[in-house]
């Protein structure tokens, strides 16, 4: 039998039989509920980030306004005063902002859990509070979102299994093994194409399920290469899958024997190697809880602020030497308070960039530790690496928060520079401000 006339014999085997025809539809029921899922997650965060950015630029405006009238602040707070650097900084009220992929419609990831947007001052980390999601369900967190990635990763190989556990199996419960070498003296052959059959039709569902959301989405030819990509992988992982259990059908014994030895792979490889690896990662390399952060936060902060300015000087200006050159570095004794205030904010503004920076190669080599397990944990080597295409994986929002941390650290810079060197903030320097980080 030739693997055309396979196929047709598959599909009239399928087409013949309810409970498969069900576990299809449910199949595709729960995967375009995942597609769902996905984009309305990512409409979602496009449109809190319009919000954001049109709310954003209240601030802004108010400066402006009183630029023009010759104004120094609100009435109603007589202590701000946008012609010094930091009320002017502080009123160009920086956004941070992690836009969402389009891709996300496929693979929600970790993205769910992780913040997207922050105000950065010149007080900002990448730690802060505000960038901790709310973690109601932490099982749920653990294992993702209900997305299209974790249908096709988890319930996909459960699908193959109802549709492929018949195969061999069916024949030996009934005796017609001996008619079988007689019709087809080759039974690894018989096998292979049966599985390589269903492969095709779940392949030929693949492709509908990736293409039918792009083209709805109008981003099929803009993120073609991302997209082939994606579907690769996800070939691949169904590859992997008809592999292992045409294996299992082959030596099987029946077809309770072919099912239970189905399901006990799905179970290990799905749930207790990736259990065993993280309490293996957990185990080599205990979470810190943010205990150095935290730690910097309370008592390193306090004893930054202790030190005599001297001490706070040496640290910062040998980060900043073009500061020696300053109008205060050159007239020490007529250093205002703001210019004081500025040397401590950046003195614990490099502190804090150390301790971030720790805490990033922290969980890098966690990381690290975990890719080294890929290869007795294939279900998880998949799901990083299509959350990473799309990314909605752990390492991008690592990216978001250093971009956090860069972003503080280039404020405190031009901040200090302009106290240090006395500077009344007129509308053109305010407008400077604006632009301090936006990309070039």
């Amino acid at each position: 039998m030739n693997l055309l006339n396979t196929l047709r014999f598959e599909a009239l085997h399928i087409l013949r039989s309810t409970y498969k025809i069900i576990a299809i539809l449910l199949f595709i029921l729960v995967a375009v509920y995942g597609l769902h899922n996905g984009y309305s997650l990512y409409e979602e965060r496009n449109n809190e980030i319009a919000t954001i950015k049109e709310t954003s630029q209240n601030l802004p405006n108010d400066a402006l306004k009183w630029y023009e009238t010759g104004q120094k602040g609100p009435e109603e707070r007589p202590w701000v005063d946008v012609t010094t650097p930091f009320w002017a900084m502080w009123y160009a009220n920086h956004q941070v902002i992690d836009a969402p992929s389009l891709l996300m419609t496929y693979s929600i990831g970790q993205a769910e859990q992780f913040a997207y947007y922050k105000r950065v001052s010149m007080w900002s980390t990448a730690y802060d509070k505000d960038l901790t999601a709310e973690i109601s369900n932490p099982e749920r967190v653990a294992i993702g979102s209900l997305d299209f990635s974790f249908v096709w990763l988890f319930l996909m190989p459960l699908l193959l299994i109802v549709l492929t556990y018949s195969i061999h199996g069916l024949e030996r419960d009934l005796g017609f093994t001996k008619l079988l070498s007689v019709q087809e003296p080759n039974r690894k052959s018989w096998v292979a194409k049966r599985f390589i059959a269903i492969g095709v039709f779940c392949s030929l569902l693949l492709v509908i399920l990736v293409v039918i959301p792009a083209l709805l989405g109008g981003y099929l030819g803009s993120h073609s290469g991302t997209i082939l990509l994606l579907t690769a992988y996800k070939f691949l992982y169904l590859a992997f899958w008809i592999l292992l259990l045409a294996i299992i059908s082959y030596f099987g014994k029946g077809q309770t024997d072919i099912a239970l030895k189905m399901v006990g792979l799905w179970l290990v490889l799905t749930i207790v190697l990736p259990g065993l690896v993280h309490q293996f990662a957990t185990l080599k390399q205990p979470p810190g809880f943010m205990m150095e952060y935290i730690n910097a936060q309370r008592e390193d902060r306090e004893e930054i602020f202790d030190k005599e300015l001297d001490s706070v000087k040496k640290i910062v200006f040998e980060a900043y030497p073009a500061l020696r050159e300053s109008k205060f570095a050159i007239t020490d004794s007529l250093i205002n308070q703001p210019a004081r205030n500025g040397m401590y904010r950046t003195a614990l503004n490099l502190h804090m960039n150390k301790v971030v920076n720790e805490i990033l190669a922290n969980h890098q080599s966690r990381n690290q530790l975990i890719r080294k397990t890929y290869f007795i944990n294939p279900v998880m080597a998949f799901q990083n690496r299509i959350n990473a295409i799309v990314e909605t994986d752990f390492d991008t929002n690592q990216e978001y928060r250093k971009k956090i941390q860069d972003a503080a650290t280039k404020i405190n810079e031009q901040l200090l520079i302009d106290e240090w060197n006395a500077v009344q903030v007129d509308e053109n320097h305010f407008r400077n401000y604006l632009n301090l980080l936006k990309e070039e």
